[in-house]
């Protein structure tokens, strides 16, 4: 258990304190990816490194997403002492980092609270087991969606 590191980090955050935020900021839908820090020792809830085999294939998955024009699920980020933290999304804005080309900025869902309620969020947010789908599996969906379109419209 790695306990120390944790509440150190965890300790450190909680002096600063949730930055207030202005009306813009909670209604940004969009950050600079350099902007936004990550602090795995609190909001990673996970306890294998970027190297195992399941965190990287995940990545690459996330990775060959990215195509021209298609966004993965906001990173939620939470802002303390003037900076940007990302408390759920560590692997999409991964992708986003090692994926290049011209993109610049994430898409960001702001949260708002106190440095306890962010670490609670990151842990009910990576809590749910659930069984990931299949490259087939996604593209016969993805099928399905494109046959319902006529249907809304």
């Amino acid at each position: 258990m790695k306990v120390s590191g944790w509440h150190e980090a965890f300790q450190e955050l909680r002096a600063k304190g949730a930055d207030a935020l202005t009306d813009e900021e909670r209604d940004l839908r969009r950050l600079p990816m350099a902007v936004v820090k990550t602090l795995e020792a609190v909001f990673q809830p996970r306890q294998f490194d970027e190297r195992t085999s399941e965190s990287g294939k995940h990545l690459d998955v996330l990775k060959r997403a990215l195509q021209p024009g298609i966004e993965l699920d906001p990173i939620t980020v939470f802002k303390v002492g003037g900076a940007w933290f990302c408390i759920d999304g560590h692997h999409r804005l991964e992708a986003y980092r090692q994926a290049g080309g011209k993109r610049t900025h994430v898409p960001v869902k702001v949260f708002e609270g106190s440095v306890e309620d962010a670490f609670r969020l990151c842990i009910e947010a990576n809590a749910p087991d659930k069984l990931p789908m299949t490259r087939e599996d996604k593209l016969e969906a993805a099928w399905k969606m494109m046959l319902l379109v006529p249907a809304y419209t």
